[in-house]
């Protein structure tokens, strides 16, 4: 059924606007401009003419309307809304920016209000057909509804639950290796190596922790480790404990070092494989770049599949052989 309402609206100096709007049929008609006012009753005004129309079985002749249409481009409104996500970090805008760049070459030079849920179904469809995961176009489509949300445009087809629908996709079970698979990849690595894949298969902690960790951040006397908060998922520092082999090793290598410095804890660099840690060392390259390759092609040789190639382990294996379990990380006071 043909609809003609009024929107109100608060531009970016503060001002009311009254915009108004119509439907040349249901819900699955496209939402048309015509017209945006400064006071309610020029507002009134059109929407009764529109109302005349819609009642004679004519479509409104908006065409004289079009150049004081105000609504701007999906690119243009993507790039208010990137610009306007001050409280996220560089890698969240990266996100942000490749996410969108999926949508942009397929709808971003249509106007946000002549979007509609069957644009964003064919959004899909598109992204399906190149090859796209299905968790790669969710992630696009999120976004691109966060814009439209910014952009104030109601309903957003992005939502429209009954026309929007992701691929479907059989989700793969994760196989975590066993404690044979990494004492298997512990043996083929080189020495360098060793300490900071045992410290990834214990902890469960993220690779960028290899880079982070601080002689200072180690605690000899409860021999635990402190996780910095730039580290963790969650932003908060934790306290991970380390069972008495792993504590040992990691001793070892830091000699009598003893106090803070900025010398990476257990993080391989060009050096002989004893870790003779000194005060003020650093590495001359990325750790965690070189951990990561390394163990992910030893990892391979050995026939290891699912996180053994990234470091990462089930509950079930163990630290060097250890039978200990892996301790819960407690968050920092």
């Amino acid at each position: 059924m043909a609809s003609v309402w009024i929107v109100t609206r608060i531009t970016s100096k503060g001002e009311k606007r009254y915009r108004v709007e119509c439907r040349l049929g249901g819900r699955e008609a496209p939402m048309r401009y015509a017209g945006s006012f400064r006071t309610k009753r020029e507002a009134l005004e059109r929407k009764a003419w529109v109302a005349g129309e819609l009642a004679a079985c004519r479509p409104p002749d908006l065409a004289a309307f079009a150049l004081a249409r105000s609504a701007p481009t999906l690119a243009q409104a993507c790039e208010r809304w990137k610009a306007s996500r001050v409280d996220v970090t560089e890698s969240t805008r990266v996100l942000h920016r490749v996410a969108l760049d999926r949508v942009l070459p397929i709808l971003g030079s249509r106007t946000i209000d002549s979007l509609t849920g069957d644009d964003v179904a064919h959004l899909i469809e598109q992204l399906d057909t190149a090859g796209k995961k299905r968790e790669t176009i969710r992630k696009s489509v999120k976004y691109l509804a966060a814009v439209l949300d910014f952009a104030g445009v109601e309903p957003n087809p992005a939502r429209d639950k009954q026309r929007v629908r992701l691929p479907y996709e059989e989700l793969a079970e994760m196989n975590p290796p066993t404690a044979e698979h990494v004492e298997a990849v512990y043996r083929l690595l080189a020495s360098a190596y060793r300490l900071p894949l045992l410290w990834l298969d214990w902890s469960g902690a993220r690779l960028g922790s290899v880079d982070s960790l601080r002689v200072g951040d180690y605690d000899e006397r409860d021999r635990r480790i402190r996780l910095r908060a730039s580290t963790t998922k969650t932003r908060a520092p934790l306290w991970v404990e380390l069972p008495d082999v792993l504590a040992e090793a990691l001793e070892a290598s830091l000699g009598r070092v003893r106090i803070a410095t900025s010398t990476p804890a257990c993080s391989p660099v060009s050096r002989p494989p004893n870790y003779g840690w000194r005060s003020g060392e650093r590495a001359r390259r990325p750790a965690s770049r070189c951990s990561h390759r390394t163990i992910s092609a030893t990892a391979e040789s050995a026939s290891c599949t699912g996180r053994a190639a990234r470091g990462r382990r089930s509950p079930a294996s163990s630290a060097s052989g250890s039978s200990a379990s892996p301790r819960t990380p407690t968050r920092t006071s």
